[in-house]
């Protein structure tokens, strides 16, 4: 009977660690609200992943107990998210604008045009060279 009850545990066990489970959600941007196409997603320990498509939305399914959740996009900061995985789970990520861009300044000298500077198949030889040259 003992026996029996251990094997009733194992299996049950093993039925919930192979249960798969959806983790969904979208990417947005904290200040203005607007979806971030693109976004990574990646699951820290497994290394499964997933991309956000115009919407912001994500879908991740992974059998784990417990999750580490990595979202990034290209200028914002990145964000990890720590939970148990219990059931189908839907988070709203809000992600935060991490470059300030300074004002751009090009500048550049002023060069002959090359209409002005440019003498096809003129080639200049010293006449130093020219005297060493053999007849």
């Amino acid at each position: 009977m003992r026996n029996l009850l251990t094997l009733i545990f194992l299996l049950f066990d093993l039925t919930l660690s192979g249960q798969k489970i959806t983790i969904s959600g979208y990417v947005r941007d904290a200040d203005t609200g607007e979806n971030l196409i693109g976004a990574t997603i990646q699951e820290g320990k497994n290394r499964y992943g997933s991309t956000t498509n115009v919407y912001g939305f994500y879908s991740l399914t992974l059998n784990s107990d417990s999750v580490s959740l990595i979202y990034s996009y290209v200028g914002y900061y990145r964000q990890t998210i720590h939970f148990p995985l219990r059931q189908d789970t839907l988070i709203l990520v809000r992600m935060h604008n991490a470059m300030m861009l300074n004002e751009v300044v090009v500048s550049a000298d002023r060069t002959d045009k090359i209409q002005e500077s440019s003498r096809m198949s003129t080639v200049t030889i010293p006449i130093d060279q020219i005297k060493r040259l053999p007849r």
